[in-house]
């Protein structure tokens, strides 16, 4: 395979569907621990010489994705080959807040809604990402010049179409399963929200909301421009695929059983060993 490709992973409910459908896929695609607790903090994300080792010891290894992926890393330095960047965006407040309830529910931290919007770590989450700071222009730059592919959570099927043309040559279809595991658990929702707390959320994620409004407006309707095809009858029919998809469940559990050799042995004895 002549590319490597790389998942910069930013929005969870996304990003956790696509990796198990790419990684059903691609079995040289590595699924990243977050190694960090805060990937936004400096320094927090898969450098070179850790990426070097993976594929040392993972030789099949053809793709990245996780939280803790970047484009200013410089992986091209250590693949040798050209990298296809893709990642998902969503609207900044509801992403805010389902990295709230995340943490709430899946994290078991003991935060009230005060407690998150006056810690500044998860201010313009994505820009910071994407930016390495609080650098709008940068992050838009980054996103225009270095992606070769940018979805929206709100149109997910859409983007998954897209997705599979822009980046992987339509060598692989990207349905996945139907699953919410997050059906029964207490979630905390904008409009409930006093509007103290809401202007602190908007304050606090302007530049993720100029963002992605740039997204919604510019880029991903160039995407959808340039698609070879009618978009709307290939979502259609993906749609339509995908109601009752169900990996072949003999090659998934293989593929499920090697992750705890790559995700839970190999990546963390990389990890520990070089930041000794």
């Amino acid at each position: 395979m002549k590319d490597f490709f790389c998942f910069v992973h930013i929005e969870k409910c996304a990003g956790t569907t696509l990796h198990h459908s790419i990684k059903y896929n691609l079995p040289g695609y590595l699924i990243l621990k977050p190694w960090y607790y805060w990937s936004n903090e400096e320094g927090n994300f898969l450098n070179k010489s850790e990426l070097k080792w993976l594929k040392i010891f993972y030789p099949i290894l053809c793709g990245i994705g996780g939280h803790t992926t970047r484009t200013y890393a410089r992986y091209e330095e250590v693949v040798n080959k050209d990298i296809k960047y893709f990642t998902f965006l969503r609207n900044p407040i509801t992403r805010y807040l389902s990295q709230y309830n995340h943490h709430v529910n899946k994290k078991r931290r003991n935060w009230s809604i005060e407690d998150f919007t006056n810690d500044r770590r998860f201010d313009n989450y994505m820009t910071q990402r994407l930016a390495n700071g609080a650098d709008l222009e940068l992050a838009k730059f980054r996103l225009r010049e270095n992606f070769s592919f940018v979805g929206l959570f709100e149109e997910f099927d859409e983007s998954l179409v897209m997705l599979e043309q822009f980046v992987f040559g339509d060598n692989i279809a990207l349905n996945y399963e139907h699953k919410n595991d997050s059906k029964k658990e207490k979630k905390i929702k904008y409009n409930e929200l006093n509007e103290n707390i809401k202007k602190s959320i908007l304050k606090n994620n302007s530049l993720d909301i100029e963002l992605y409004k740039y997204v919604c407006d510019e880029l991903y309707p160039k995407y959808k421009s340039n698609y070879r095809g009618d978009i709307e009858l290939s979502t259609k029919s993906f749609k339509l695929k995908n109601e009752n998809y169900r990996f072949n469940r003999f090659r998934y559990h293989i593929i499920r059983s090697s992750r705890f050799l790559t995700d839970n042995v190999l990546q963390k004895v990389i990890h520990k060993t070089l930041k000794k």
